[in-house]
C-alpha cells in the first residue's frame, strides 16, 4: 500500500491561504465582526456624544506619535470620558465595554473560525449559520477563555514580581549594574516563557469550538507538539502585519481627527480588519495542525496494527 506523505504547510503557504480566504469571504467576515463587536463600539459612541465630542474632528495635541500614544481606541475614549463626564461615568464605561467584550468578542472569534473552516472545505455558509454555531458553544468558550485569562494574568504577575524582587535583592547587595542586568535577563526569561505557553495553549479556543472539549488545553498542547517554531513564525508575521495596519490607521485617524466620533469609527474599522486577519490565520493554522495530527494518529494506528499482525504466530509455528 502506498502511504501518503505527511507534510504540513509552510509558513508562506499558510499565509497565502489566509490572504486568499480573507479576500474571498471578506464581506461575510466583516458583517460577522460588525454585528458582534458593534455593541461595544456603540457604547463608545454613546459616551462620546454624552461627553460632547465633535462628530468630525476633535482637539489634537502634539504630533503624530503623541496622538497615537494619547488617543488609541481603548485609552483615548476612556480618558475623554473621565475628563468630560467624571470618574463615575468612566467606571460605568469600563464596566459596559468590558462586559460587551467579554461576552461578544469570543463569539465573534468563534464565528470567524467556523466560517473559515467551512470555506477551506469549499462548503457554503451564511453569517447567521456560523453565529448560531458559535453560540451553541457559548458557555464552554466563555469559561475556557476566562480560565485562560486568569492563568495568563497570574503567571505574568508572578513572573514580574519575581523579576522585581530579584532585582531589589541584587541591588541591596550593593550592585546596581548587576541588578539591572539580572532584571533584564529575568524579564526576557518571563517573556520567553509567556510566548512559549501562549503558543502551546493558545489553540484551546479552536479545540473548544470544534472538538466539544473544555478547556481544551491538553488538545492544544498535543496539536502544537513538534511545531512550536513554525507556529511562532507564522503568528509573528501575522501580528507584525496587524501592528502595522493598526499603527497606520489608528495613528492617522487620531492625528487628523483627534478624539472625535469619526476617528473612533475609523479605529473600530481598524480593529475589525486586524481581528479578521488574525482569526482567519488562526483558523487556517489550526486546521493545518489538526489535519497533520489526525494523519499522524492514523499512521501510528496502521503501524500498530502491522506490528500486531507480525506478532501473531503462523499455523506452521504452532
Amino acid at each position: 500500500m502506498e502511504t501518503t506523505k505527511l507534510k504540513p504547510r509552510s509558513v508562506g503557504e499558510n499565509l497565502d491561504k489566509t490572504f486568499s480566504l480573507a479576500k474571498t469571504h471578506f464581506k461575510s467576515y466583516f458583517i460577522i465582526l460588525l454585528l458582534l463587536m458593534g455593541p461595544g463600539f456603540l457604547i463608545n459612541y454613546i459616551f462620546l456624544f454624552l461627553g460632547g465630542a465633535n462628530v468630525i474632528k476633535g482637539t489634537t495635541e502634539g504630533g503624530f506619535f503623541a496622538s497615537l500614544d494619547n488617543d488609541t481606541q481603548a485609552t483615548g475614549v476612556q480618558q475623554f470620558v473621565l475628563e468630560n463626564l467624571g470618574s463615575g461615568m468612566e467606571l460605568l464605561f469600563v464596566v459596559l465595554t468590558g462586559l460587551a467584550s467579554f461576552i461578544l468578542i469570543p463569539m465573534a472569534h468563534a464565528s470567524v473560525l467556523i466560517g473559515t473552516t467551512k470555506g477551506m472545505k469549499n462548503e457554503s455558509w451564511t453569517v447567521s449559520e456560523v453565529i448560531k454555531g458559535a453560540f451553541s458553544r457559548f458557555w464552554p468558550l466563555i469559561g475556557s477563555s476566562l480560565l485562560f485569562g486568569v492563568i495568563v494574568t497570574i503567571s505574568l504577575t508572578a513572573g514580574l514580581l519575581f523579576v522585581v524582587f530579584a532585582g531589589f535583592g541584587t541591588a541591596s547587595g550593593g550592585s546596581a549594574v548587576g541588578a539591572i542586568i539580572l532584571g533584564v535577563m529575568f524579564l526576557l526569561a518571563v517573556v520567553a516563557l509567556a510566548i512559549f505557553f501562549t503558543i502551546k495553549l493558545g489553540f484551546f479556543f479552536a479545540s473548544v469550538t470544534f472538538e466539544k472539549v473544555a478547556p481544551g488545553f491538553s488538545k492544544s498542547w498535543k496539536l502544537t507538539k513538534g511545531r512550536f517554531w513554525p507556529t511562532f513564525g507564522f503568528f509573528a508575521v501575522v501580528i507584525i502585519i496587524n501592528i502595522c495596519i493598526s499603527f497606520l490607521l489608528e495613528g492617522i485617524a487620531s492625528f487628523a481627527l483627534g478624539t472625535s466620533v469619526l476617528s473612533t469609527v475609523l479605529m473600530n474599522l481598524s480593529s475589525i480588519i486586524t481581528t479578521l486577519f488574525l482569526m482567519v490565520g488562526y483558523a487556517v493554522y489550526y486546521t493545518d495542525l489538526r489535519t497533520r495530527n489526525e494523519a499522524s494518529n492514523i499512521r501510528d494506528m496502521i503501524s500498530s496494527y502491522k506490528s500486531d499482525d507480525e506478532a501473531v504466530p503462523s499455523s506452521t509455528d504452532r
